[in-house]
């Protein structure tokens, strides 16, 4: 009978060492579950406070491109007020050639026009020809030879963008 008691409390022993051994282990693996979770959260956390930075520095940017684009728009219309017609005039003038050079450059292609039909092609591009010069003096309320002789004598006082 002895000998059953120590065999019933060896057993018992081995159980509880093996339970504490297995409650020990499961602890353990909680914990070391629970440490990858807040680690993740904290990575997660962090890569969404970078991008709302990304964000919000992105959006300041953009933001203040805008308001010097519309400073730089002010006072540009600050010196057109300035320098009134004059202004105006000698920038259309001295932007003519460009303008003349932008409107030819696909003509330089061509290696040969030919021209079938009536009269009608030759009255309008002299008709477009004859239509510059009140165009110029509608924008800018001078004739076109008066503009070109006030920009060459230099006597148009306007700015230079």
């Amino acid at each position: 009978m002895f000998f059953l008691y120590l065999v019933g409390r060896r057993e018992k022993e081995l159980v509880a060492t093996v339970r504490k051994a297995a409650e020990a282990e499961g602890y353990k693996l909680e914990r070391i579950a629970e440490g990858q979770r807040f680690q993740k959260i904290a990575e997660a956390t962090g890569q969404a406070e970078g991008i709302k930075l990304i964000g919000e520095s992105e959006g300041s940017r953009i933001a203040n491109v805008g308001k010097a684009e519309a400073e730089n728009l002010r006072l540009k219309a600050e010196a057109f007020k300035r320098y009134g017609n004059s202004a105006i005039a000698s920038i259309i003038v001295n932007k003519l050639p460009l303008i003349a050079a932008e409107i030819a450059q696909p003509l330089s292609k061509i290696d040969e026009i030919v021209i079938l039909g009536d009269d009608r092609v030759s009255s309008e591009v002299t008709k477009l020809i004859s239509n510059l010069p009140p165009s110029v003096q509608a924008l800018t309320g001078k004739n076109i030879s008066q503009l070109i002789s006030e920009v060459s004598s230099g006597s148009v006082n306007a700015p230079h963008w």
